[in-house]
């Protein structure tokens, strides 16, 4: 049974979702495990008097954006992104405002009302790991369980025992191509 254009575009969706999603998977893990010796940060700042800033701090992923008063900006403004790494691990000092299995933000406004605030956010690199390796692994298992059902005889969809259908899966109306060996009895040579 040839495949529709519909499912063609479906399956190379799902190849590019998860290539992308082991790609961050391996991104996220290498950074985890060197942010316990190595400083990373890249920020740019940005024409609406804001810098924004990804960094690494030991074990997880520190978001900042930055608002200046738009008099103290002036040659801030960069149309690149600057990034730099450090030997030494950074350790922020400033207190987080909330505190959560490791997910933490804070605000921190510098001197007088008016002037320069940050805002924080920082992810543990756990929680990016557990959610792009997650899909990977859930479409493995239904890969492979299909995969198992059909070399048994039954549907890959909803299992049912299909030795007695020909082309089609009386029970969710599934289309088989079936293969002389996978049509063989148990035990029969």
């Amino acid at each position: 049974m040839p495949i529709t254009k519909l499912q063609f575009i479906k399956r190379i969706v799902v190849g590019l979702l998860l290539s992308i999603s082991i790609l961050v998977f391996l991104a996220a893990s290498t950074l985890w495990v060197s942010s316990y010796s190595r400083f990373y940060l890249v920020q740019r700042f940005l024409k609406t008097s804001r810098q924004f800033q990804i960094a690494t701090e030991p074990g997880r992923l520190v978001l900042s954006t930055t608002y200046y008063p738009p008099e103290t900006y002036g040659e801030r403004y960069s149309d690149e992104w600057d990034w730099r790494s450090d030997d030494l691990p950074y350790y922020d000092q400033t207190p987080w405002k909330w505190s959560r299995l490791g997910f933490e933000t804070n605000h921190i406004t510098y001197g007088f009302p008016g002037s320069a605030r940050t805002d924080n956010v920082a992810i543990p690199f756990w929680s990016i790991c557990v959610l792009t390796v997650a899909w990977p692994v859930v479409l493995l298992c239904r890969i492979t369980r299909g995969r198992r059902r059909f070399r048994s005889g039954h549907c890959r969809v909803c299992g049912y025992d299909l030795r007695a259908s020909l082309e089609r899966c009386p029970e969710c109306g599934t289309a088989y191509k079936w293969r002389d060996y996978s049509r063989r009895e148990p035990g029969s040579t």
